[in-house]
């Protein structure tokens, strides 16, 4: 995984302390002079080393940080000019804001900004969204022995478009099992009946299975090979399973009910089971996420499987308050790498591309004050091994 330095002024050290964990926690190797600086060591020193050897750089702007007279200005000043030797299409450095404020540098006016506002794990999720997709690409040395030429590099990402978008997916579906699963081991901590602990140990378990799929798909992946992996699955008893894992969160501690009405008769499809699964997460925990924010007392998901002539028709419903408009016309475009999205926008975004990955389709059927409620389609197809 990525180096990462983070840049940051020291009255914001509290919020630079749990972003450091986070990316810590998902795989990344920031670089925080907190940690990193050793008694005795020249700290100017050490940290112009970290700047010209990381992958990325952080630079966290908030009041503090841009009025500031000091060497948080130098750090920048190191990386601006990394910055300058990179091709367009290279992602080095990441602006980060932690409330509303205004560059004076250029440079960041021109980068699009993650917020760490109002919601910090809405910022946080895109920033490692952007860490994975970017990581894709080729690493800083591989630059560097391209002597920076642009347009190579360019000519490389366009006929890797298809694999990056896969890939990116990928990546990102490997959050939302990761995030049940530490959900998991925080009940755990708060238990003490035996029997209990062992069900959220398996539960956890199951999540981490889940996350292990992903990641091995994304380290299979090669050009020319397929994207898709085929396999014959009882969707019935494979999206329960799903279910199940979302099931202690939801009814024992958020009062959120999963109800499913399904098919007493088994129904074999033909797909991809690692994409399916991203879909199912991301739709179900999208729904999760937005009734936590609900108080009121029929806190409802419910999950509805019908087979139909060629496809079998999954339906995710919520009691929530519906989509935002910016997401509902997010979903009508099509993704691309790279590509801006609201808040709450980029799962689902996903999902729909990953449907059409498998030959199915997401569609949203409606989303206003009394909930939102998606179709998914998945065609039976065919076995293909």
């Amino acid at each position: 995984m990525a180096n990462i330095f983070i840049s940051y002024a020291r009255e914001d050290i509290e919020i630079v302390r749990r972003l450091n964990r986070d990316l810590k926690l998902a795989g990344f190797f920031p670089w925080f002079d907190d940690e990193k600086i050793l008694p005795g060591q020249n700290w100017r020193h050490e940290i112009k080393i970290a700047i010209k050897k990381c992958d990325y750089f952080i630079a966290i702007l908030s009041k503090h940080s841009i009025d500031k007279i000091g060497f948080v200005q130098k750090e920048l000043k190191i990386a601006l000019d990394i910055f300058d030797l990179f091709p367009n299409s290279k992602i080095f450095l990441i602006p980060v804001r932690l409330e509303e404020c205004f560059p004076t540098n250029e440079t960041l006016q021109d980068l699009h900004w993650a917020d760490l506002f109002p919601n910090y794990e809405d910022g946080l999720n895109k920033i490692l969204i952007t860490l994975r997709f970017s990581s894709i690409n080729m690493s800083n040395s591989e630059v560097e022995r391209n002597d920076y030429k642009g347009n190579d590099n360019e000519t490389i990402i366009e006929n890797r478009e298809y694999l990056e978008k896969f890939q990116v997916m990928l990546a990102h579906g490997t959050m939302e099992p990761l995030q049940i699963m530490r959900m998991y081991l925080q009940l755990v901590k708060q238990e003490n009946d035996p029997e209990k602990i062992r069900k959220l140990v398996e539960n956890a378990d199951a999540s981490l299975e889940m996350s292990q799929s992903a990641l091995g798909s994304l380290l299979t992946i090669e050009r020319g090979k397929d994207r898709v992996y085929i396999e014959r699955i009882d969707i019935i008893h494979w999206i329960m399973r799903q279910i199940n894992l979302f099931k202690t969160f939801c009814e024992e501690e958020n009062n959120i009910k999963l109800n499913v009405k399904k098919s007493k008769q088994e129904i074999y499809i033909h797909t991809d089971k690692t994409i399916l699964m991203q879909i199912i997460n991301n739709l179900i925990g999208n729904s999760v996420r937005h009734l936590q924010q609900v108080h009121k007392a029929d806190r409802i998901i419910e999950i509805q499987i019908q087979k139909e002539l060629n496809v079998v028709d999954i339906y995710i419903s919520d009691t929530g308050e519906g989509l935002p408009q910016e997401v509902k016309l997010f979903l009508k475009k099509p993704f691309y790498p790279g590509a801006s999205f609201p808040r709450g926008g980029l799962g689902l975004g996903f999902s729909r591309e990953m449907a059409n990955m498998i030959g199915g389709n997401l569609k949203l059927l409606s989303s206003d004050k009394i909930g939102t409620k998606f179709q998914l389609s998945i065609p039976f197809g065919e076995n293909k091994q």
